[in-house]
């Protein structure tokens, strides 16, 4: 496509149906967006600002999530919001409502539910929501129950899970008072009233949703349509216990028109929730759907002359052939590869053959790739037929296309293993967010060494524990007897110049260069000082670690280390910011429209990055040093890494996913422009810290202050069998525990704040007046009653656990004094569990108050 006017984009994103490539076509002719820091540039000849407008802007970040092109809406989202401001009117509003439900969307399907649920809670403040019509608000409270459900599967604890679910329980009820037409709704109250254990509720209200999908087939329905509402007819019989009625209703979904497989792996998830809530095995709708995988697939260049035989050119039409048969026994749809001479671009045209989709991943940079990869390849043949004009095709009509932070093709055994496992990292944070299974692929005639295949069939199934399904290659006649070549052995003694996968972390600190010669000795003494003692101290220091003036440099073994020491030090940096200002060490900030400048805190920024690089021996300091290509890489990342953040490459959070990294997630940040016009655009993620869910934080906590309550008191462990650590206690009393603080979320929305972990105002700021806590303790005794009562405890004046009877099972008029002053002692004491339990607070938009 050659678009040359807003008019043309206009008349092409009317089109019904849209691939990745062509939306990616369309995306790099748009005119840029800027954020506060790029502004001022103009822009490039031949770019139309089509996604300044609106509708637009809507109607493309649609296609892309039809697509399934998740990272390609949060890209398009956040620069189409940043014209938000600047419209008042209704139309675009709701333009803009539609654009933050969408982008909402596609961050719950990458994992990132907390930064969704902050794009929908935006919806909800009135200056937004006065614009917005009845059915647009419908799906704010749905998506927020969607959000609220797919939290609820993570959580510890059954206190904590049965709030979500209520919570989630709330917002779909409040969209069906809003468009009482909404079956998916209906449909999603039906499953929560399920997993609640309201058994009669939910078939009441299944049946409700059935009927709403007979009337909408008596009315008549699109094939789009028709897709969605047998979904929600198999799951309304799911969950009315037909699981006959089910299975048919899942069995019909491939054949319908608007099945795509992504969806059907979508819905088999949502299945397999639905067999669990109803009791029955997870996996029993799993045979009603077809192969749901995303194939990896890795196989032979073509022979380059004078080589061994294995791959002749000759060979093409048979191993097509092969890998065809291959594809159509797998049912393929989904698969990720490279895009080499040979196997690669075969799959990768027999997948577009079969109307799949494809990822493509080049080990290195795309001009190296193609002179190392392909181009040598082209002995003889017409150029319609080359291998390089197959390769422009294929990253043509590809879903998405990366490209690794490897520069040059790889010379040693350390990068093609860095290459392969970045590659799998990526599968599995592809395959994760389309809930799709992981299933490798390869070409091989089943001969060790002198080839790809046989790594990627070793890597696969020693490291990974997934051996791959094999595409026999029979060994090529002249081919048998060929000696495999070893590297020559090599002498003990040797230079320690020697490459290895590092993961580096630049750190810089933001406001350095605008203190004053007078506080340098306390920044050196006190913020420096601090910084060692993190270093001497943390579980996860780093190998190695320098400064120079405002920059910290570290390298670390292992991604976990690396991304676990960076959170540490952006947390210890941020909750000592009285200590800084106690010692002046701040920096004037001149705000727009404000006339004093604000004084801020100094603050940290991180970037990570993981790679081959070069360990050697410095001569000039006479220190171990890291050196490389990728070291470059990592300090690009760093200064597009907002303050009090960390960011991270690609790899590096395809290797943490790969490794299984622990107490941290990676959740996608943006492609962005790396820093001194580092070639590219890079997929950046944000290093965010995996606590314990709240709930599980706030009972530990509220158990350590009660057994710091008891000792105080003189009691003992012999005296009190509860005064145990946290994962010695029983099972039963910690559920109790979490029962007792499962309505602290609630009960601080209703004050207007939101749990957070790092930047926030402290808990001790939150001010309770005496009203609000009359009103937060009868609203903990009217759930604590409401959720016995729905497990059938009934009321009697002495307690009995065995047939279930409570004296406490009573309106809060009727409570003595002493449990409501117990009840009001918990509410007073949410600030203190807040600060225990690590967390701090932000305000909710106004509209959350209420």
């Amino acid at each position: 496509m050659n678009f040359q006017s807003i008019d043309e984009i206009e008349s092409a994103l009317a089109e019904s149906h849209w691939e990745s490539a062509a939306l990616y076509e369309l995306w790099q002719v748009r005119q840029p967006v800027m954020n506060g820091a790029e502004r001022g540039r103009g822009a490039n000849p031949g770019q139309l600002a089509w996604l300044h407008e609106p509708e637009l802007a809507e109607r493309f970040i649609r296609r892309a999530l039809d697509a399934e092109d998740f990272l390609l809406v949060c890209d398009s989202a956040q620069e189409a919001l940043r014209l938000e401001s600047g419209w008042d009117d209704a139309e675009a509003r709701q333009h803009f409502a539609s654009v933050r439900l969408s982008y909402a969307h596609a961050l719950t399907r990458i994992g990132a539910t907390s930064p969704a649920k902050l794009q929908i809670e935006c919806l909800l403040d009135p200056t937004r929501s006065k614009h917005l019509s009845k059915m647009t608000r419908a799906k704010i409270s749905a998506a927020l129950g969607d959000i609220e459900r797919e939290e609820s599967h993570h959580v510890i604890g059954a206190a904590g899970r049965r709030r979500r679910l209520e919570r989630a329980l709330e917002h779909y009820q409040r969209a069906l008072a809003l468009d009482a037409r909404n079956v998916a709704a209906a449909l999603h109250s039906a499953a929560v009233l399920l997993l609640l254990a309201r058994r009669s509720e939910a078939e009441v209200a299944a049946h409700g949703a059935l009927e709403m999908c007979a009337n909408a087939d008596a009315e008549g329905v699109t094939d789009g349509a028709k897709f969605a509402a047998t979904v929600m007819r198999a799951a309304a019989h799911a969950v009315l216990g037909d699981i006959s009625a089910a299975r048919g209703a899942y069995s019909d979904l491939a054949t319908l028109p608007g099945a795509t497989h992504v969806g059907l792996a979508e819905t088999r998830h949502r299945a397999r929730l639905l067999a669990a809530a109803s009791g029955e095995v997870g996996n029993v709708f799993d045979d009603c759907f077809p192969k749901l995988q995303l194939i990896v697939f890795s196989g032979y260049q073509v022979d380059l002359p004078g080589k061994c035989p294995r791959f002749p050119a000759s060979r093409t039409e048979e191993v097509r052939g092969m890998i065809r048969a291959r594809l159509a026994q797998l049912d393929a749809r989904v698969g990720l590869v490279g895009a080499a001479a040979g196997a690669d671009l075969l799959f990768i045209e027999e997948m577009r053959a079969r109307g799949g989709t494809v990822h493509i991943v080049l080990p290195w940079a795309r001009e190296e790739y193609l002179e190392t990869s392909v181009r040598p390849f082209d002995v003889g043949g017409g150029p319609e037929r080359s291998w390089e004009s197959r390769f422009h095709e294929a990253l043509k009509h590809a879903a998405t296309v990366r490209e690794l932070g490897q520069v040059y093709q790889p010379s040693d055994s350390v990068s093609w293993q860095y290459v392969m496992e970045v590659t799998a990292g990526l599968a599995q944070l592809t395959a994760k967010a389309l809930r799709l299974d992981v299933h490798p692929v390869s070409l091989w005639d089943g001969q060790p060494g002198g080839g790809g295949s046989a790594a990627f069939h070793s890597f696969w199934s020693e490291v990974q524990g997934h051996p791959p399904e094999v595409i026999e290659l029979p060994t090529t006649e002249g081919a048998a007897g060929v000696a495999v070549v070893h590297e020559r052995g090599r002498r003990s003694e040797r230079d320690i110049v020697e490459q290895q996968v590092k993961s580096m972390l630049f750190a810089d600190i933001v406001g350095y260069s605008k203190l004053t010669e007078r506080v340098i000795p306390a920044f050196v003494r006190e913020f420096l000082g601090r910084v060692s003692e993190r270093v001497a101290s943390s579980a996860y220091a780093p190998m190695s670690v320098n400064t120079w003036g405002d920059a910290v440099y570290a390298v670390f073994d292992r991604t976990e280390d690396a991304g676990n020491f960076a959170l540490e030090l952006v947390q210890m940096i941020g909750e000592a910011e009285d200590v800084w200002r106690s010692f002046n060490l701040v920096w004037e900030e001149k705000v727009p429209g404000e006339e004093q400048p604000r004084m801020r805190p100094l603050n940290v920024r991180v970037g990570l990055h993981t790679g081959p690089v070069y360990m050697s021996f410095d001569p000039v300091v006479r220190r171990l040093g890291f050196t490389g290509a990728h070291v470059n890489r990592a300090a690009r990342i760093e200064p597009v890494t907002d303050a009090g953040n960390v960011f991270a490459s690609e790899e590096f959070a395809a290797l943490a996913t790969l490794n299984r990294a622990k107490g941290f997630a990676c959740e996608f940040a943006g492609t962005m422009n790396l820093a001194k016009g580092f070639p590219g655009r890079h997929r950046i993620y944000r290093v965010l810290p995996v606590r314990e869910f709240p709930i599980e934080a706030l009972a530990r906590a509220a158990h350590n202050l009660y057994c710091d309550e008891a000792r105080a008191r003189g009691e003992t462990s012999t005296t009190n069998v509860v005064l145990s650590p946290w994962e010695e206690l029983r099972e039963d009393y910690r559920e109790a525990n979490r029962a007792q603080v499962a309505d602290i979320p609630n009960a601080l929305n209703v004050l207007g704040f939101e749990l957070v972990h790092g930047a926030g105002m402290r808990a001790s700021n939150i001010l309770i007046t005496d009203a609000q806590v009359e009103q937060l303790a009868m609203r903990q005794h009217e759930r604590f009653v409401q959720e016995r009562m729905s497990q059938d405890w009934t009321f009697a004046s002495v307690r009995d656990n065995a047939t279930k009877k409570h004296p406490l099972l009573v309106p809060w008029e009727q409570l003595n004094e002493i449990e409501k002053e117990k009840d009001r002692d918990t509410v007073r004491n949410v600030p203190k569990l807040i600060a225990l339990a690590g967390f701090r607070v932000r305000l909710l938009p106004a509209a959350e108050t209420r």
